[in-house]
This record gives structure tokens, C-alpha cells and sequence, in this order.
């Protein structure tokens, strides 16, 4: 793919000039080669950038990642002097996957390269040019630190871009995008030598697909989720040419905790986790929205869109409680800032289906049907115990209870402990003279998935009290703990002398 024409050659003769460690030249007017047009609209935080030289516009990539922050390449935003151009050269086009038209353009009154970025090393080749009105497209999710395991080599990535479709061909008018594989730092290395600079660069691509020129400052992105995130900017490729095999181009490394924190640190973005990995249908869920830049300061405004509705009306705050139902669910989190700015998150929860209690487990002699999970939220928004804890007759004999042979059933499909509790009301503990509203207690604990009863006993001095009483009125509070959670249940019940 690629972009427009005339940015390259300034920054590619300034490369030519001062050479490469390796015998293959760094060409900075990095590019798209074997790309097919994507689908209208599908990218939305794909920005066009132009830049005004005065005797040449050039052109690059750009990804939005606040509402206004647009990345982009630090090669992008300099003259063949090295000096970055003002905030007024530039003009970003976002809304439309034509390079030239459609859309809505936007001015910039700030431009920050990194500080560390020089043309003799091409390290890091980073940029953002700050908006002066804000963008309503939904940022491009920027890949974490800790999130390497989405982009390790051999990993099936992305390039989008306007540039070229072949080496010293035109310029395609209309959005390409093209896959290619992540490179594993060695292989990147034996291709590129010295010139190659894993601290903050990585490697893609390396067969018939690749960017060219006029893409350089659009994203490298990976699949996360359900959508993509961006894991490098495409930086440079070799001068022999686009899509050259067996020598893969190179990006910034987004990914690198240097390069990462310099965006995150000047971007408002935020960033979803969620308090349980991989959680089963109906498991009580915290999310949390991890802020960064000015967006930290806005944390208690963070609104969420929890049911995928579009809407950012289903809670407020930092975090936010959520139970889901099995299968691939997205979640949003978005906070405005006062300046305009705006930050959203995304991500998706692979929610897996409620365990079971194999059918046909024995307990005490019974055989049972297949139980559903205890944790899972019953159809309907029941209470969350009721298919764990099997209900308790309404009410027992109260010889039973002399006896200590009161119980609850309980069913877990995972190790689980039981604790049972027999309690009276005040009056009736004065009437009996009982020292405590505890009358009788009971635990069980599961090594497994499996139904058991929890006996309720009672201590001979307290038994000695119920022989006189013809009916007994109390409450039988179960919980059970399993995986770290706690669930509870109470029910009415009422003992009597005689059935």
C-alpha cells in the first residue's frame, strides 16, 4: 500500500547520506505491496497526515489514540534539516479511506517528537501531533507492556496505509491493508545487522506483503479481542525495494515499556482488567479502567458500556461490577476530559460456560441429576444459590433437631466448604433461657464436584432447652465458600414437636 508521493525523498536522501551499518540502505519512505482495499469504515482511527514543506507536501500515516492525539512517525514530522515543522504545516484527515477527499480534516496546534529520535540510528521514530479541535472516531487501542504474547514472532499482523503498491509504482487512492507475520528479533537482526535496534523497533513482514512508501507513520496492528491493537508504526523498509524477501521491514516498537510510557504519559488513555481471567458463566466480575496522562485525574467520570449496546450508561467510576452470561463479550470504558479530549478502552472477556456437577455423583448413598454450577446466575436473574443449595423444608420435627439430625443439602462442582447455622430470634432465646441466638451449627467441606448434606448439631445443654417448646421458629443461614468466593442463603423454618 501506499500513500502520498513527495514526503519520502527529503528524508530518504538524508538517510542515503549518512548510510547504514549494513550493506542494504534504510529506506524512510516506508510502505503497502500485495494489499487488498479494506472494508468502508472499517478502520476508523486510520488518520491521513499532511505535511506542508513549502516546495512539497508529503504525506504519511497516522493512527488517532485520544480524541486528540493523533501517532504517527517522528521521521513524518521533520524537514530535510531535521527540524520539526510547525503545528500549521500539517492537516489530518480522519473518517474516510480515501487519502485525498471525504472525511473531515483537522488542524494541529502541537507537534511532540520524541527526543530521542535521530536520523543516524532511526531509533525511536515516534511523533504526535496534537489536534486542535477533537475527533469523534473511537481511538485505536495501543498494545501494553505486559500484552507481548499478542504480537510474538509468527503472529498474523496488519498494516493499513495509503502508500505505493509496488516499488517506485503509484500511490493507491483508497485504503489498503495487508497481512504479514511478526519477525522474531534474531531473524530480524541477521536480516538488518546493527542497523536493527530491538530496545525499541520490531520486525514484520519479509515476504510477498509489506508497506511502502507513504505509509510510514500508520500502524503495525494485531489482532486483541475482538478488534486490533497497534504494536508498532511503520518506520522503515530496505532500499532494495518494497516487499523484498527475506528482509522484513521495521516499526516501532509500541510495545517496548520506554516507548510505551513516553505515549501513555502524554495520552489520555485507559486501559480494562478485569478481576478474574477467563471467568465461567455468572462469576461475579470487577473491571477496572487503569488511567493514564490527564485521564488519571478524571478517573471518578470513567462511564461504561457493559452490555455492548453501544451506550456508555451501564455504571460509573473507576470500576465496575459486572456478572456475564458464557461466550465473547466487549466492554468499553470512556472518559471526556475538559479540554475536549476523550479516552476510550475496549476489550473482550472470553466467558466460559457454567461448570456442572457431572450427573449420576453420589452422595450418602443418593444419585443425583447434573447440578448446575453453584456460581452461576440462574435464567431469570434468580438468586444466585438456589441451584446450590437445595432448598430446606419449610418445616422438621423437632426430635429430629434433639437428635442433631437436621441438614442441609448442598451440591459444588469445584472443592468447597459448608458452614450451616440454626438461629433463633431474641425473644425466643429469652423465653428459653439461651445465652445465644446460635441454637445449633453444622460444616462440610467437598473435595471435589459433588452433593453432600451439612448436619446441623446441636450441643446437649441447648437440646435440654428444646424439649419443652412446641414449636420453634428460626432462620437457616448457609454459606458456602469455593474459589475464593463466599455465597450465602437464609431461609425461614419452623420446628415442631409433632409432624
Amino acid at each position: 500500500m501506499s500513500g502520498t508521493t513527495g514526503r519520502v525523498a527529503a528524508a530518504l536522501l538524508a538517510v542515503c547520506a549518512l548510510g547504514a551499518t549494513d550493506a542494504r540502505a534504510a529506506d524512510h519512505s516506508a510502505r503497502i505491496v500485495g494489499g487488498t482495499p479494506s472494508a468502508s469504515g472499517a478502520w476508523p482511527a486510520q488518520a491521513h497526515v499532511t505535511g506542508d514543506q513549502g516546495l512539497v507536501a508529503t504525506g504519511c500515516g497516522g493512527t488517532l489514540v485520544s480524541a486528540r492525539y493523533v501517532l504517527t512517525a517522528a521521521h513524518c514530522v521533520g524537514n530535510a534539516f531535521g527540524a520539526v515543522l510547525a503545528p500549521s504545516a500539517f492537516t489530518v484527515r480522519l473518517g474516510s479511506d480515501m487519502a485525498d477527499r471525504g472525511g473531515q480534516t483537522y488542524a494541529v496546534d502541537a507537534v511532540t517528537r520524541h527526543e530521542g529520535w535521530t536520523s543516524s540510528t532511526t531509533e525511536n521514530d515516534l511523533a504526535l501531533l496534537h489536534l486542535a479541535p477533537p475527533a469523534p472516531q473511537e481511538p485505536q487501542t495501543l498494545i501494553a507492556e505486559d500484552e507481548t504474547a499478542l504480537w510474538a514472532p509468527g503472529t498474523a499482523a496488519k498494516v493499513i496505509g495509503w502508500g505505493l503498491t509496488s516499488t517506485n509504482g503509484q500511490g493507491s487512492d483508497v485504503l489498503l491493508e495487508a497481512p504479514l507475520p511478526m519477525v522474531s528479533d534474531d531473524e530480524c537482526a541477521r536480516a538488518w545487522n546493527d542497523t536493527f535496534k530491538p530496545a525499541n523497533q520490531v520486525c514484520a513482514g519479509g515476504g510477498s506483503t509489506d508497506s511502502c512508501q507513504g505509509d510510514s507513520g500508520g500502524p503495525l496492528l494485531v489482532p486483541r479481542g475482538d478488534g486490533f491493537a497497534t504494536v508498532g508504526i511503520v518506520s522503515y523498509g530496505t532500499s532494495e525495494g518494497c516487499a523484498t524477501p527475506g528482509i522484513p521491514s521495521v516499526y516501532t516498537r509500541i510495545g517496548a515499556p520506554a516507548l510505551n510510557q513516553w505515549i501513555r504519559a502524554r495520552v489520555p488513555t485507559l486501559r480494562i482488567r478485569p478481576s478474574v481471567a477467563g471467568p465461567r458463566a455468572g462469576t461475579a466480575v470487577t473491571l477496572t479502567a487503569d488511567a493514564s496522562g490527564a485521564a488519571t485525574a478524571a478517573a471518578g467520570q470513567i462511564v461504561w458500556d457493559l452490555d455492548g449496546d453501544g451506550a456508555f450508561d451501564d455504571a460509573t467510576g473507576a470500576t465496575a461490577p459486572v456478572l456475564f452470561a458464557a461466550g465473547r463479550r466487549t466492554v468499553r470504558a470512556a472518559v471526556a476530559l475538559p479540554d475536549g479530549d476523550r479516552a476510550v478502552a475496549r476489550t473482550t472477556i472470553e466467558v466460559r460456560p457454567a461448570r456442572t456437577v457431572p450427573a449420576g455423583v453420589a452422595a450418602n448413598g443418593r444419585t443425583l441429576a447434573a447440578i448446575p454450577d453453584p456460581f452461576a446466575a440462574p435464567a431469570g436473574g434468580a438468586a444466585l444459590l438456589r441451584t446450590q443449595i437445595a432448598r430446606p423444608a419449610r418445616t422438621f420435627a423437632l426430635p429430629r433437631l434433639r437428635g442433631s439430625r437436621l441438614r442441609a443439602t448442598i451440591a459444588c462442582a469445584t472443592a468447597c466448604s459448608a458452614r450451616a447455622t440454626l438461629v433463633v430470634s431474641a425473644a425466643t432465646a429469652r423465653s428459653l433461657g439461651l445465652r445465644s441466638r446460635t441454637i445449633g451449627t453444622g460444616t462440610a467441606k467437598l473435595a471435589g464436584a459433588r452433593v453432600a448434606d451439612v448436619t446441623v448439631r446441636v450441643p446437649t445443654a441447648v437440646r435440654r432447652k428444646l424439649l419443652a417448646p412446641r414449636v420453634l421458629r428460626g432462620e437457616l443461614r448457609i454459606r458456602v465458600r469455593a474459589d475464593g468466593r463466599t455465597l450465602s442463603r437464609t431461609a425461614a423454618v419452623t420446628g415442631r414437636a409433632t409432624r
